[in-house]
């Protein structure tokens, strides 16, 4: 009797024991089932994902967005557009009678943003704008995919003004109008006779990057999003640069320049001071009826006596100008008495100041198939003419065609421009005075050989397999 109790405790012990075993077995699978499930890419967890717009959640289109290498987000730039009521088209926005689905540009009432597939740099203008362009560098290349255009949130942040932050459940977008009415929400209750300044789009703008223009009987000034303090109310205008983040000021007609901690960078010395380059830094400024080129601490680096500085790019539509004040990114044309020359983006002068023009204008209205023309991509050419002679200058100072050819002009034909020289009623065609003369070929920034004869079909098909190509690292469209 008593070894029958005995095995009967026994059995009862050993099923406890598998019970037991049994519980942590089943602990640790639903550890690794829930560490498995967090750890698989997003687009095989079944997670319902939607887009929330100033709080309201929209449903997410279709091929959204894409991830990429290192988890990188890229957003569809079409899709966004469409959500957020702006006009998007193929091409670029200086050239835009194109469809190259390569290119695009989203327009909205304030301003127009330029995405260009494989390049990393998107450009900003104001709508209607002719000159005047603006970039910005991001982390990661706008890319190609089934022939849409897919920005990452950096660029999506910067192209259409918007908050933009993401996790597993979807995306969150705030809209610079929803700021704008937040932060006056936050002003109204804090100060008196204080409003924000809705006057200029760039200073709406600031609002993105936690500051706010402000307007306190008639003086200017810029808080953080906290209402403290950071420039003063003292200044007749202050216009925000989102390019440089900085403060453009200016009291009793005189202009300078303050950081966003109100440090004065450029001291309010000028008439007029506007960005010439993003990437040194350096400013156009004015004084009296004298213009010259300041560095980012303010130091000289063109002295503030020339009679202007920069071409007119709406004389040249052709040439598809971004810097009218900045050619090639290095040459810098200035213009003293009746005369013209160079410096390069250094402050060194590497074209004498002596020419009478700088670019071509066709003169007569019956001439109506030729372009005037000021730069000459293929050559790293710029036109200059002395005594009604015209040449052309490299980006380097370097004269690679001289001053002896009565015109100098472009045609267009199927698409592309195709460049002339005349002399003595004779025409050349520039790419037989290249060949001739030995001179560097440019053909899509590539240098070419004189001798080799360019396919510009087949460049163009390199370049946009160059750009898919660019897309075989992302992983899964969502």
């Amino acid at each position: 009797m008593e070894l029958y109790d005995e095995e009967k405790v026994t059995q009862k012990n050993n099923k406890n024991q598998y019970l037991k075993m049994g519980l942590v077995v089943a602990v640790i699978l639903l550890f690794m089932l829930i560490v498995v499930a967090l750890v698989l890419p997003k687009g095989n967890q079944v997670v319902t994902q939607v887009i929330k717009i100033d709080g309201t959640s929209k449903q997410m289109p279709t091929n959204f967005y894409l991830t990429g290498e290192n988890n990188t987000i890229y957003i569809s730039i079409e899709e966004v557009a469409k959500l957020l009521g702006y006009s998007y088209l193929r091409g670029e926005y200086i050239d835009r009678y194109t469809e190259d689905v390569s290119k695009c540009y989203v327009e909205g009432e304030e301003e127009v943003c330029s995405y260009i597939a494989g390049s990393n740099t998107i450009y900003k203008c104001t709508p209607n704008s002719t000159g005047e362009y603006e970039y910005y560098y991001i982390k990661d290349n706008t890319v190609s995919y089934e022939n849409r255009l897919y920005s990452n949130i950096e660029g999506i942040q910067i192209g259409f003004n918007v908050q933009v932050q993401y996790d597993q459940t979807g995306f969150t977008i705030r809209t610079l109008q929803n700021i704008l009415d937040s932060s006056k929400e936050m002003i109204t209750k804090k100060f008196t006779n204080t409003v924000i300044d809705e006057t200029k789009f760039q200073n709406k703008k600031a609002l993105l990057k936690g500051f706010i223009v402000f307007n306190t009987n008639g003086k200017y000034g810029v808080l953080n999003m906290n209402g403290e303090t950071i420039i003063g109310a003292k200044y007749d205008s202050i216009t925000y640069s989102e390019n440089t983040n900085e403060f453009y000021v200016k009291s009793e007609n005189k202009s300078g320049v303050l950081s966003t901690t109100g440090e004065t960078k450029i001291g309010l010395n000028y008439d007029e001071i506007t960005l010439l380059n993003n990437d040194l830094r350096l400013y156009y400024v004015k004084r009296g009826n004298k213009c010259g080129v300041l560095d980012r601490n303010g130091r000289i680096v063109i002295h503030i006596e020339y009679d202007a500085i920069g071409i007119d790019s709406s004389l040249y539509p052709k040439n598809q100008i971004k810097n009218q004040r900045l050619l090639y990114d290095n040459c810098i044309p200035v213009k003293q008495g009746q005369k013209w020359g160079f410096y390069n983006k250094h402050g060194e002068l590497i074209v004498p100041i002596e020419y009478d023009n700088i670019g071509f204008v066709v003169s007569t209205s019956n001439e109506k198939s030729m372009n005037n023309v000021v730069i000459i991509e293929d050559i790293d050419g710029i036109v200059v003419g002395k005594e009604k002679k015209y040449g052309v200058v490299n980006s380097t100072g370097e004269i690679i065609i001289p001053c002896e050819f009565d015109r100098i002009y472009s045609v267009t034909s199927g698409g592309e421009d195709i460049y002339y020289l005349e002399k003595d009623g004779q025409t050349i065609y520039l790419d037989d005075y290249i060949v001739e003369n030995n001179l560097k070929s440019y053909k899509n920034n590539t240098l070419v050989k004189p001798e080799e004869n360019t396919n510009t079909e087949q460049n163009t098909t390199n370049e946009t397999n160059s750009v898919e190509n660019q897309t075989q690292n992302i992983v899964e469209n969502v």
